[in-house]
């Protein structure tokens, strides 16, 4: 064999030498990639399972009216992902029940600016500017409640409620109350007919009132 053949051979063999070290440290390098990636995924797993498992719980107590109880366990699930608005309007929910109105309206807010879709959001504003005595913000709220769903019938009662109530305007309390006495059910028609019969008195005039408000059972009430 002359040098040169014998150098062409030993270098196609160092060549196909490093292309064999190659590709072993390629699968070597990918193999720890992917080992070091499933714990990641794990995590990421177990952490959404947990989080789903403590909504399930802070609902649990919220139905139950163990709004205190219900508030920490919402509060975990934010910590947790801070981008659940779910879980932000059910603490907003618990705030509004225990009548922390500042605290509520802070929760709707956030829930408001993460929901697609924030008819929810925007109708648990307007009850909260209802209890503090806020006609227009009220008024603005429910509207936009409407905007986004317009089969929210109970926010035509709110409406009504807060025409009546901060601008004695009795031509759109009996608009909104009629709206809403179409779809509401059968215990509540009586109550609104009896209402609305007051109101188209020709001489009846809507008192101004300086009670304060409270929302009955409504706070609580699923929005459709």
């Amino acid at each position: 064999m002359n040098p040169m053949s014998f150098m062409n051979l030993f270098f196609l063999f160092f060549r196909y030498w490093l292309a064999k070290v190659f590709l072993v440290s390629f699968f070597i390098s990918f193999s720890i990639q992917t080992i070091e990636a499933q714990p990641s995924v794990l995590s990421k797993k177990k952490a959404k399972k947990e989080v789903t498992e403590l909504m399930k719980k802070a609902e649990d107590h919220f139905f139950h009216e163990r709004f205190h109880i219900a508030l920490r366990l919402f509060n975990l699930v934010i910590q947790q992902d801070p981008e659940n608005g779910k879980a932000w309007r059910f603490a907003g929910d618990c705030y509004l029940q225990k009548r922390q109105l500042d605290k509520a309206k802070e929760y709707f807010q956030t829930a408001k600016e993460i929901s697609k879709k924030p008819e929810k959001e925007w109708f648990r504003l307007g009850q909260v500017f209802i209890l503090q005595g806020n006609g227009k913000k009220a008024i603005h709220s429910f509207e936009k409640a409407l905007e986004h769903k317009k089969n929210i019938h109970l926010a035509h009662f709110y409406l009504g409620l807060a025409y009546y109530r901060f601008f004695q305007d009795k031509k759109k309390t009996i608009h909104h109350w009629e709206i809403y006495r179409k779809h509401t059910k059968a215990k509540d028609k009586r109550k609104i007919e009896q209402a609305l019969e007051i109101l188209r008195q020709k001489n009846y005039k809507i008192p101004v009132s300086t009670k304060t408000m409270d929302l009955d059972n409504h706070s609580n009430t699923p929005i459709n």
